[in-house]
């Protein structure tokens, strides 16, 4: 399955090859080409195209759309439940209006007053940074674990495990961060909400079973997309080139496209993944928690059992999530859904039993669905010059604007409100300013374009893939110790970073916090 375009005619060319050659005729050539179908890619194409532009062609891989807005239906339609985006909060702003103007009906949730306490919310920062530790000027802030490992461990775990998400308190987080407690449920199901902006795209411009095998940067400056479509068992290549680039698909997606080693990967490893699990239950029993919008909700942490959490449902039908869980804990359960639905309905049925929940005492469980996904965090490493999640965003939509120009990556991986739908059109707005604009640089301070420097011994930058970072104070921090850091001062370390760091995922996130600019040329 390769591109119809044969190497030894119209090879795309590394962004290093002095010899000017430009893809061959078959190529089907678009002014815009967004590659991923979730609610940055479809915000993005519907920005665009109510901005009058119309050559613009999204690629989604999957038959669906939505990414990882999901909601599993009924045999008539209706909503039963929604995966991994299943909420609007009250602070998702940009969100909350693109549901007022399309007239997606949202209803809120109950929030139980146990729920105001910070045990289940959604924002780091419940947990709080410690002031009693403060943080020096251009460093990264201890996480909340951190911060209260420093007085007691065994308390930094109690606190931790107390939040439902083993683990969130170990992220950074920045004074006053929060989502709010009041949310909101797509009464539609979420996936509504991608729904509704597809249908507003014409007919043609949208296209699912495209998947993207490979992205590289012609010689020319236009980039040449490799497509795979699906038809049925049937796969067909094809080839597509683009004068700009919108990447609205998960870093984890993208690390494996040639563009990605040509300058790229310091911020698609500057993002991991978190796993996240719903297990939802289904029962004909009476009084089952299965509505979100009434007082008797249940929204409750269990710390000391794999169940983490144990959440009322949002449209009846007899279905509630009987545990939400986390990292390590979604492990657990991801282990027992390999052996087999049984013995994953059996340790349920235990583990609910064992609970101090009178609410759900005598609830039977006649059905059992997990869904294991995941949300994106930005690495330490990113935030380690003092960066904010703001900082890193700017930086992140527009990363490369000499070396990869009218290229842009969204989505809520890239965002400062990362886990929400709210990340996703945060980015994009920002794209959609750059494309409208036709902006050659970018707006974040530590992506202009800076000159090569004079090699000198000692000297304060690196230049890595087109990226200057500042490394005057890293040589102190740098774990390989401070001669390979002072030794290389002023130079385009390319190749010898590549030898030690090649993939390491903190090295490269290092890359993207220390960066200060870009190389002009």
């Amino acid at each position: 399955m390769g591109c119809v375009i044969s190497k030894a005619a119209n090879e795309a060319i590394p962004l290093d090859n002095k010899e000017k050659k430009t893809i061959g005729p078959k190529a089907e050539h678009h002014s815009i080409i967004i590659v991923g179908g979730g609610v940055a890619g479809l915000h993005t194409a519907l920005r665009l195209h109510e901005a009058g532009k119309s050559d613009i062609k999204l690629f989604e891989g999957r038959s669906m759309l939505g990414g990882r807005v999901k909601t599993t239906r009924d045999e008539d339609g209706k909503p039963k439940f929604n995966d991994f985006a299943w909420r609007v909060g009250e602070g998702n702003e940009k969100m909350l209006a693109l549901c007022k103007e399309f007239d997606i009906k949202l209803r809120e949730q109950f929030t139980p007053a146990s729920a105001h306490k910070g045990s289940h919310s959604d924002s780091s920062a419940d947990a709080g940074h410690d002031a009693s530790h403060p943080t020096p000027p251009g460093r990264a802030p201890l996480s909340a674990y951190a911060s209260h490992c420093l007085e007691s461990t065994n308390g930094a775990d109690d606190m931790d495990r107390k939040t439902g998400y083993a683990g969130r308190s170990a992220q950074i987080s920045f004074p006053g961060e929060s989502h709010g407690t009041v949310n909101f449920v797509v009464e539609e199901g979420m996936n509504h909400i991608p729904t509704t902006l597809a249908s507003k795209l014409p007919e043609g411009m949208v296209n699912t079973n495209h998947r993207v095998k490979d992205v590289t940067k012609l010689a020319d400056g236009k980039y040449q997309c490799d497509i795979v479509v699906r038809k049925g068992n049937d796969y067909t290549p094809l080839t597509f080139t683009c004068d700009t680039l919108v990447l609205a698909a998960p870093p984890v997606s993208l690390r494996q496209l040639t563009i990605a080693r040509e300058g790229l990967n310091p911020v698609l490893f500057a993002v991991h993944q978190r796993r996240l699990m719903h297990c939802y239950v289904k029962s004909k029993s009476e009084n089952v928690p299965d509505r979100s919008d009434t007082e008797d909700r249940i929204y409750q942490g269990f710390p000391d059992s794999i169940l983490q959490q144990v959440v009322s449902g949002d449209y009846g039908g007899g279905i509630f999530q009987g545990a939400y869980a986390c990292d390590r804990f979604e492990r657990v359960w991801r282990e027992l859904t390999f052996q087999g639905p049984e013995v994953v309905k059996a340790e349920l049925e235990k583990q609910l039993a064992r609970i101090d929940l009178p609410a759900i005492k005598g609830v039977s469980i006649d059905e059992v669905q997990i869904s294991s996904g995941f949300v994106h965090r930005w690495h330490i490493e990113a935030h380690l010059n003092g960066k904010t999640k703001e900082d890193l965003q700017e930086q992140a939509v527009y990363p490369q604007p000499v070396r990869l120009p009218r290229l842009h990556l969204v989505g809520e991986a890239f965002s400062s409100q990362q886990g929400w739908t709210e990340g996703a059109l945060l980015t994009s707005l920002s794209a959609v300013d750059y494309i409208l604009n036709d902006k050659t640089t970018s707006k974040s301070k530590f992506a202009q374009p800076l000159p090569l420097p004079e090699p000198t011994k000692g000297g304060a930058n690196m230049i890595y893939r087109g990226i200057v970072a500042d490394v005057s104070e890293w040589g102190s921090r740098h774990p390989g110790g401070f001669g390979p850091i002072m030794g290389h001062g002023n130079e385009v370390v390319d190749e010898i970073f590549d030898n030690f760091h090649n993939g390491w995922p903190a090295p490269l996130a290092t890359m993207f916090g220390l960066q200060t600019g870009v190389l002009e040329k």
